[in-house]
């Protein structure tokens, strides 16, 4: 049998069977069946020759520039200037490799996020990002409050990274985090105020983190408990108290507001 040739006109000089002699690798930045040039880079000296169709069957943006209204769909060279250019051919690479060839981080997410949604993409980083937090939970987030970590900041707003304001699905990425934090529930969920905070603060992760606790409590996963509330004599102002503190045996509290210091709170129980 007649040896398969290297392709003279691959740019990076190596043969194209060298990872898969019958997957899609083989054509990865080589002019063979060519018919898009992807210009990238701040002066777009960076080339990349690409494949239409199995661009536009991989990616979001690509179908969309390839066989929509876009200038691109009639041209036989594009130029893409305003993406990181690393993060731009590590997605490129992954679309024909099928895996990661370069280095993940803030800029590829934003960049994947920003522009091509490439198929499969989202699943992968999903199990990255998923081992990083869990890892993170294990060592750090257990010796201290974990909603008032920074890293964990950070952590939940590149979880949101991948979905627009208007889709109210969750991701890979964002089902990954609720996961872990509804398996380790006892110890991160202990500080109420700090989750009330952080849902603010990033508002997707409030809203998912309700319609999560609401489907618990509809499947009886999670117990909800509705604790008996008391008006403060002093101030007026009503507040829960936790049912085992207003019984027959009343334990000395304080009112939240006014600091009013009382162990016969179940004399102000109101019957709601």
């Amino acid at each position: 049998m007649t040896p398969i040739p290297s392709d003279p006109a691959n740019g990076s000089g190596r043969s194209a069977d060298e990872h898969n002699p019958y997957g899609f690798a083989q054509f990865y930045n080589t002019t063979t069946l060519s018919d898009i040039t992807i210009r990238y880079g701040e002066n777009g000296e960076r080339i990349i020759h690409g494949h239409k169709f199995f661009l536009a069957g991989h990616s979001k943006w690509f179908k969309a520039a390839f066989t929509g209204q876009f200038a691109e769909n009639e041209k036989k060279a594009i130029t893409l200037k305003e993406d990181n250019p690393d993060a731009l051919e590590a997605v490129l690479k992954h679309a024909y490799y099928g895996v990661f060839t370069g280095t993940r981080g803030d800029d590829y997410l934003e960049n994947l996020n920003r522009n091509y949604l490439f198929i499969g993409l989202q699943e992968l980083l999903a199990a990255e990002f998923s081992t990083n937090l869990k890892a993170y939970i294990e060592q750090q987030g257990m010796k201290k409050k974990l909603a008032e970590c920074t890293e964990f900041m950070n952590l939940l707003r590149r979880a949101y990274l991948f979905r627009a304001p208007e889709d109210h699905h969750e991701t890979p990425l964002v089902s990954q985090l609720l996961d872990l934090l509804f398996d380790n529930c006892g110890e991160i969920f202990s500080n109420t105020a700090t989750w009330v905070k952080l849902s603010l603060e990033i508002v997707e992760f409030g809203r998912d983190l309700f319609a999560r606790l609401a489907g618990k409590v509809e499947k009886q996963d999670l117990p909800f408990v509705m604790y008996p509330k008391v008006e403060c004599p002093s101030c007026r102002i009503e507040f829960p108290v936790k049912s085992e503190f207003v019984g027959n045996n009343p334990m000395w509290l304080y009112c939240p507001s006014c600091g009013s210091r009382r162990g016969d709170w179940t004399n102000y129980r109101i019957n709601e």
